[in-house]
This record gives C-alpha cells, structure tokens and sequence, in this order.
C-alpha cells in the first residue's frame, strides 16, 4: 500500500556545502538524488557515496524540485493530522503557504516549472494548480471515463507536460490524459490485469515507467507504450520494488526503493540502467525513500 513519504528534499546546484547538519541548510550537486531516511531530509550522488542530511525540527513530505532550480513544494504539518503545501526557497527555508493548501498531498511541478499540481481526496475527479509562486489556486476537473467515485493517488507528467498519468485510488490503474489550461481529458485507462499499480516516470511522450505487481506479491518494473497500450516488463532482476520511482534527468536511467530477494529487511535506494540493465545500490540505511533525481 501506498503511504506517505516522510520530509524529502531536492537535488539543488549550490556548490559545496554551507554548514553541516542541523544549520537550517542543505547543500547539494546536480545530478543527487533527493530521499529521505526516517524522516530526515538527504541527498546523495546517484553514483553513491557519502549522503547530506537536514535536520530542520519540522517535518515535511513529498518535496520537489522546481524544474527551473528556483524553488521547492513540499507537504508541511502534524503526523497524522493536519496538513498544507508549502514554497521552500534553495536553502530548505520557508517562503509562503500555499493558497487554500490544507488537506492537499503529493504536489508537483510542471515540466516548465509554471505550475504546481497536487491531489487532494475530497475533489473527487479532480485536482488542483497554483501558479509557481503558490498563489491563484485553481480546480482543474479531469473528465472522461467512469467519473463517478473517482480520486486520485498520484499525479506525473510527460516531459511536454501535455499528457499525464493519475494513479487512482484503487491502485490498480492510471487515467492517461491530455493537459489542457481547463481540465484534463482521459484518453486511457491503462495498465490491464494489475493486482497493484504505483508510482509513474514518464520516459518520453510515449513510454510510461511505472512499478506493478502482476502475476507475483513482488512489485516490479513495468512500461507501457502508450499508442499501443501494450505493457512490457522491465525487472529490476534480483530485487523487490517498493512504492517509489524517479527517473535521471536524461530519462536514460532511474531510481527505486527497493530491497533485494535474499535480504528482505532493509529498503534502500537503487540505481539502475534503462540501456544496460546495470544496478547499484546508492544508499545503506534502512528504510530510505526514494522521491527525486534533479
């Protein structure tokens, strides 16, 4: 089952580091891998290598990068209670709540970098946007197909931004739809004959990377060709997939949360190769969460 990520922070392009842990900021490289590893805020090479942690005293889910490198969103509130969307600049500080955020999770950006998206589960088939600086909210309604009853889990973009994917709450299928400046228009309920459906990574207009469970309890790696509808299995061999998927910026590799068959214990994030089919594994705590390769 799906459950809320704990605080995670993105990869920034600041140089070296600025304090160490506890100072309030995060210093990080391009190409790091954002994740989080009970609760802290880290960052880590997707090569591997020594990871940067935030302790910050808030507690924060579901950060993202700003394409543009300007900004983060973020989920800021209590455990288990009340919650909104928050702007964080560079440093991991607090800019501006979210206009009419409460209640909303799993924001995102635009490709471009000129909207925040973010579901909320009292919208039904719907979700909302704010501009970039978290003002001028919207309701954006996602029409077609079965509406009725319908929510949404999760939200990704194509890297035009003019098709996405909407996991739903059954967490066995994704609406596919086109983006338009009112609403979104499905055009395909996909995958067919899932036990479980996660988290989407769009490798191209085309090509929709998600993680599945199908003829196994095990989750794995999956992509759909969208024109076609026709489904692939792309592994991970040798491990077993959680919830979580990023994909590099060149869309030529991803990251996972994943633990390996013969070591059921410990979740650790994975890198591995779309054109090689090499992986390795990038962190060595427990229960690291994967949610952004910048």
């Amino acid at each position: 089952m799906i459950r809320p990520m704990v605080a995670r922070l993105s990869a920034l392009v600041l140089g070296a580091l600025i304090g160490a842990l506890g100072c309030g900021v995060l210093a990080q490289r391009a190409g790091d891998v954002l994740y989080t590893a009970w609760g802290d805020l880290c960052s880590v090479s997707s090569n591997g290598g020594e990871p940067r942690c935030l302790k910050t005293g808030r507690e924060y889910d579901s950060p993202v990068w700003q394409p543009t490198g300007e900004r983060i969103v973020a989920e800021t509130g209590e455990h288990d209670g009340a919650h909104w969307l928050v702007l964080l600049d560079a440093h991991g500080r607090e800019v501006r709540r979210l206009t009419d955020s409460s209640d909303y999770i799993r924001p995102i950006w635009s490709p471009d970098g000129r909207f925040i998206f973010a579901i909320n589960y009292g919208l039904g088939s719907a979700i909302g946007r704010w501009d970039a600086d978290g003002r001028n909210k919207s309701i954006l309604r996602v029409t077609g197909g079965i509406e009725s009853g319908r929510q949404f889990q999760m939200i990704s973009f194509s890297p035009s931004g003019n098709r996405a994917a909407l996991l739903t709450m059954s967490l066995r299928e994704m609406a596919v739809a086109t983006v338009k400046d009112n609403g979104l228009q499905v055009v395909a309920m996909v995958p067919q004959g899932f036990s479980y459906v996660s988290q989407s990574a769009w490798r191209d207009e085309d090509h929709l990377l998600f993680v599945g469970k199908r003829d196994t309890t095990r989750g794995e790696l999956w992509e759909i060709t969208i024109p076609t509808v026709t489904v692939t299995r792309r592994g991970i061999e040798g491990l077993w997939l959680r919830d979580q998927l990023a994909i590099a910026p060149d869309r030529q590799s991803v990251v996972v949360t994943a633990v390996p068959e013969s070591k059921q214990t410990e979740w650790n994030i994975w890198r591995y190769s779309l054109a090689t089919q090499q992986k390795s594994r990038i962190t060595t705590g427990t229960e690291d969460i994967v949610a952004s390769w910048r």
